[in-house]
């Protein structure tokens, strides 16, 4: 019963790493929500977590609510607009705004404690705008401030029933703006020209600065990965034409590169710190992952790879949960217990055909041609004598076993013998007229 229970266990490890597609190492449990269990609309363009955990999406066709049993649209008879929707924004009073995709004949929609209230956009001062991208809401007397972005037409103030508009007239370089946010009573615009700011709230001074004179190429969108007061110390994640990078007053440090295709503007950018310090970012042909603990970056697959697309925008719940919004309904994407091994990570081949641990902690991975032992930070390879010439024996590694009392690891070649490993160095025991080798047992 043992030896089945480990063949058992061993056969579903084998099957989890052989799923892991070179170039694409993921720990990721995918839930999918679509029309057939439930999702309105398969058309979400954005995603966001309500202070009761409920989840609310913005859609083609209206607006919904999901409480985690089931899927709510509202519509006309709820005073709710049955068009798109392309931004969704919780701000720090737990009011949801909704942003419709464009000013003309629309409003823009929020919902305080379930009760819905419309702002006409369709402002004299404002001009027709299709490309609105970006909204964030403060406080200022206890009265919402609400700031909307758009590509080619500034960005657009709501107060007291006023609108306002920026433009570079009021120091930007120009008008496309890609994406806005407020953070600590300064408002940040990512533009082609790299990232500009001013202080909201400052009366003698309406003018946005350029936040770092390094020359970078077009800032797409951004985050922030710190929230203490200092203004120097404000740490900003930034998604640029060609790479990804970390800003703030002091300089400017590239991370990765970006692979996401460039697909031009009016195309959403997207970009997201998960609590792993893992970053995530993309458009609506690939999401790709920064991971944090590897310094590399890998693509994330939410389909099928061959037809794999990306999401309209990444959100991260309170949970730690990546939701990915798409033309083809709503991906939830949860961290899973288990971590992918792979040749791109280190290992020697990505068939895994035996797994076991050493009294230090470090993880044995059995070849086809040898050995990986990795302690998840370095790997080291262990090659057999017929590692060039693989046809000559089938050399596969079928039962890894580690002493307790000494560094020793005795495992079993199918047609090389029982092999022994100390300190890193292989040596070999051979029975004479003995084959094939299937197990070994070595005594705790």
């Amino acid at each position: 019963m043992p030896n089945k229970f480990k063949t058992s266990i061993l056969s579903i490890l084998i099957f989890i790493l052989l799923l892991t597609i070179n170039n694409y190492p993921q720990s990721f449990l995918i839930t999918k929500y679509s029309t057939d269990n439930g999702l309105p609309d398969n058309r979400v363009n954005d995603i966001a977590q309500d202070s009761l955990g409920r989840m609310w999406v913005a859609m083609v066709s209206g607006i919904a609510m999901y409480d985690g049993y089931e899927w709510t649209k509202f519509g006309e008879n709820d005073g709710v607009p049955e068009i798109e929707y392309k931004r969704i924004k919780v701000d720090e009073k737990g009011v949801i705004w909704f942003m419709p995709v464009r000013t003309l004949n629309a409003e823009l929609l929020c919902n305080d404690r379930m009760k819905w209230k419309k702002i006409s956009i369709n402002d004299k001062k404002l001009k027709k705008v299709k490309g609105l991208n970006s909204i964030d809401v403060v406080y200022r007397n206890n009265s919402p401030e609400v700031f909307l972005s758009a590509f080619a037409y500034g960005i657009m103030k709501f107060y007291k029933g006023e609108w306002q508009s920026y433009t570079k007239n009021n120091g930007l370089l120009n008008d496309s703006i890609n994406n806005i946010a407020i953070h600590l009573g300064i408002l940040y615009a990512a533009t082609p020209n790299g990232l500009y700011y001013k202080q909201i709230h400052d009366e003698n001074n309406d003018n946005f600065k350029l936040y770092n004179q390094e020359k970078i190429d077009e800032l797409l969108s951004f985050t922030f990965i710190s929230k203490k007061n200092p203004f120097d110390s404000i740490n900003i994640i930034g998604l640029c034409k060609r790479s990804l990078i970390n800003l703030n007053k002091s300089g400017l440090n590239i991370i990765s590169k970006n692979e996401a295709p460039y697909l031009g503007i009016p195309h959403f950018y997207s970009i997201a710190v998960h609590q792993s310090g893992d970053i995530f970012w993309g458009n609506s042909a690939a999401i790709y992952r920064y991971d944090e603990s590897l310094h590399k970056t890998f693509r994330v697959l939410i389909d099928n790879p061959a037809s794999d697309r990306g999401a309209n925008k990444i959100y991260i719940d309170y949970e730690g949960n990546i939701w990915l919004p798409g033309l083809r309904g709503l991906y939830k994407l949860k961290y899973s217990p288990f971590i992918n091994f792979n040749k791109e990570l280190g290992l020697q081949e990505d068939e895994v055909t035996a797994i076991s641990e050493n009294r230090n902690g470090e993880l044995l991975f059995g070849h086809n041609y040898g050995i990986s032992i990795t302690n998840l930070k370095e790997y080291s390879k262990i090659h057999f004598e017929n590692f060039n010439k693989p046809r000559i024996i089938i050399s596969r590694v079928l039962d890894i076993q580690s002493s307790r009392k000494s560094d020793k690891i005795y495992f079993v070649s199918l047609q090389n013998g029982v092999g022994i490993i100390k300190h890193k160095k292989l040596s070999w025991i051979r029975i004479q007229g003995v084959q094939s080798y299937y197990a070994t047992l070595y005594p705790k």
